[in-house]
C-alpha cells in the first residue's frame, strides 16, 4: 500500500466540503428554480429553458437536467448527505431503496452507479477485443508488438467462447 507523503492543513480540508455542499444546494436550488419557472410558465419546458439558455449562456442540455432532476425529486426524497449527480441519474420509481440505502451507507456517486449498473464482464471483454481489433487494423504497430496483440486477441476470443 502506498503511504501518502503530502499533508493538508484541516481547514482546507473543511473549506472544500463546505464548497461542495454550496454547489450541491446550488444545484437543486438552479433545478427548484427552473422548475417552477416552468410551472408558473404552464408548463411550456422547451420555451422555458430555451430562454433561459439564451440569458444564461449556459447550454440546454445543462439547464435541462437541472430541471428534469429537481421535478423528478422532491424535497422529501433527497437526502441531504448525497451528491446531487446521485440524482440526475437516478430513476425515483426505480432507485428509491437504493437512494436510501446509498444515503444510510454515505454512498458516492461512483459506487450509486456501479449499483446501478454492474460490469458484466463479458460485455467488458467484448469491449476489450473490440479495441484490440482496432489497434491491429491500423498498421501502425511494427511487427513484435502486431504479434503480442493478435496472441492478445486469440486470448479474448478464447475467453469470449468460455463465457459466451
Amino acid at each position: 500500500m502506498n503511504e501518502i507523503k503530502l499533508q493538508i492543513a484541516d481547514k482546507y480540508i473543511q473549506l472544500a466540503i463546505t464548497y461542495l455542499d454550496q454547489i450541491n444546494q446550488a444545484q437543486w436550488a438552479l433545478g427548484d428554480l427552473l422548475f417552477a419557472l416552468v410551472n408558473v410558465h404552464d408548463g411550456r419546458r422547451y420555451e422555458v429553458l430555451s430562454y433561459m439558455t439564451s440569458q444564461l449562456n449556459c447550454p440546454y442540455h445543462i439547464l435541462d437536467k437541472y430541471e428534469r432532476t429537481a421535478r423528478r425529486w422532491h424535497d422529501k426524497d433527497r437526502p441531504d448527505n448525497l451528491p446531487w449527480t446521485i440524482f440526475s441519474i437516478a430513476n425515483p420509481d426505480k432507485h428509491q431503496a437504493l437512494v436510501n440505502k446509498a444515503a444510510d451507507e454515505n454512498w458516492n456517486t461512483t459506487t450509486f452507479k456501479e449499483h446501478i449498473n454492474p460490469i458484466n464482464p463479458l460485455r467488458v471483454i467484448k469491449q476489450v477485443r473490440a479495441i484490440v481489433c482496432r489497434l491491429i487494423n491500423t498498421g501502425k504497430l511494427n511487427s513484435a508488438t502486431l504479434e503480442l496483440v493478435e496472441v492478445l486477441n486469440d486470448m479474448l476470443d478464447d475467453m469470449i467462447e468460455e463465457m459466451g
